[in-house]
């Protein structure tokens, strides 16, 4: 999968560049681009990879991320970045003859970004780039069970779960949020156009929300 990916990004490359009716300089007249992107991310992966007796299913969504660049200047835009990811997962009942114990929970995230972008080829029909990410994740855990405590003490060692239990609710039902504060970085970010307005782009990056990722841009 990753690799198919890899090879239709280096596609889209060439056919690109060879598309560009200017070889030298993008467009002035475009200042503003919006982007609507589907990534893959570290943690998603992970849920979609769990492998446990007592796991049901597990999925996650790829992250949709929608963002908008301003370019101040020709090799420097300056933009924001709202992306959302959801993951979801259900456990088998701890005894099997019964179909009344479960456990089901699911995680939202939400990441917002302010994102500098540095562009160093920079044509009509074909842009590369690479920049920076800062933002905020916040974090939202839902869970519904009717024997949470049980499921703690045979997945978790006694140990923890002893540390565990007194300091989470109890209840059939119950959620709760956090938030962290998150980077990424831009390793290569392509961008290319098939009219003068309309295209598609790809990116490769380190940290959150996303590691790989492809979609379609607009600018005017």
């Amino acid at each position: 999968m990753k690799k198919k990916l890899l090879y239709i990004i280096i596609l889209f490359v060439i056919v690109s560049y060879f598309n560009s009716s200017d070889a030298i300089s993008q467009s002035l007249d475009y200042k503003s681009t919006i982007k609507f992107n589907a990534g893959m991310s570290i943690t998603g992966n992970w849920i979609n990879s769990l492998k446990n007796p007592l796991i049901k299913k597990s999925f996650a969504l790829p992250v949709g991320q929608l963002s908008y660049n301003y370019h101040a200047e020709k090799w420097i835009a300056i933009g924001g970045s709202v992306g959302y990811q959801y993951y979801d997962f259900n456990l088998f009942p701890l005894d099997s003859t019964s179909n009344k114990s479960f456990i089901s929970a699911n995680l939202d995230k939400l990441n917002f970004m302010i994102r500098p972008t540095f562009y160093y080829v920079n044509q009509e029909s074909l842009n590369l780039y690479s920049g920076l990410g800062f933002g905020i994740t916040f974090w939202r855990l839902s869970v519904e069970t009717t024997e949470l405590k049980q499921y703690v003490e045979r997945i978790l060692p006694q140990m923890v779960s002893n540390f565990v239990l007194p300091r989470i609710p109890l209840a059939d039902k119950y959620s709760f949020w956090t938030y962290m504060f998150a980077t990424q970085i831009t390793l290569l970010g392509i961008e290319g156009y098939f009219t003068n307005n309309f295209g598609a782009n790809a990116e490769i990056a380190l940290g959150s929300p996303y590691f790989l990722s492809a979609g379609i841009n607009y600018r005017f």
